[in-house]
């Protein structure tokens, strides 16, 4: 299982990020499962694999940790974390 969570974005103050990812077990198999949040402009923008949201990608260096999820009720978001020095959405 993966556990992220910081609200320290130097370019994005205010933000802060949450992600689970896991294999979740059912019925005697593992499937992947994920649940993650962020709040960003005094907006709260939940994902999760049971409402349909879909994790795409994780990069995990020293520097930083790169993430791409898309929610089933909004625009994909993406999401890029380093030490506090880059932050960007789009």
């Amino acid at each position: 299982w993966v556990w992220i969570q910081s609200n320290s974005f130097r370019n994005n103050p205010g933000t802060s990020l949450f992600v689970s990812i896991a294999r979740v077990p059912l019925f005697g198999m593992g499937l992947p499962g994920f649940t993650a949040a962020v709040w960003h402009d005094e907006k709260l923008i939940p994902f999760a694999t049971w409402s349909g949201a879909t994790f795409e990608e994780l990069h995990v260096s020293k520097e930083e940790v790169y993430i791409v999820m898309r929610s089933s009720s909004s625009d994909s978001w993406w999401r890029k974390l380093s030490s506090g020095s880059r932050s960007s959405t789009g």
